[in-house]
């Protein structure tokens, strides 16, 4: 029951209003230091933020300047697949699917100054 409240307020918190840009797609146009399967985009006010799935299956957030141009990354040592992040002000949230086990499993966590804190798990009871 626990985990079934944590992903709804993970919910809530996803479908709130947030005060930046987002979209769902970026399409790298070279140029920079951009490499790896990009999740959805958000526009903090400065910079575009996307998280990033390499070809070893590590997750980083990549900061892009005006011109897509990856400026800096932050490595947050997880892997996974199909990230997405939110913003509001200066704190992420970051959710992905965790395939390393034998079933995936959908975590969130918080970044906020260049650090991950706590990771919340939801794992469908069903097995899927």
């Amino acid at each position: 029951m626990r985990s079934v409240r944590l992903f709804c307020l993970f919910l809530s918190v996803c479908s709130a209003p947030v005060h930046a840009a987002t979209s769902d797609i970026l399409f790298p146009t070279g140029g920079g230091s951009f490499s790896g399967a990009a999740g959805n985009i958000v526009f903090n006010g400065q910079q575009f933020v996307t998280p990033v799935v390499l070809n070893n299956g590590a997750i980083q957030i990549t900061f892009l300047d005006t011109n897509a141009v990856a400026v800096s990354n932050i490595s947050l040592s997880l892997t996974g697949s199909s990230p997405r992040l939110t913003l509001d002000g200066s704190d992420y949230l970051l959710a992905w699917l965790n395939t390393n086990g034998t079933s995936s499993e959908l975590n969130c966590a918080r970044v906020s100054g260049g650090v991950m804190g706590a990771v919340f798990h939801h794992r469908d009871q069903r097995g899927e």
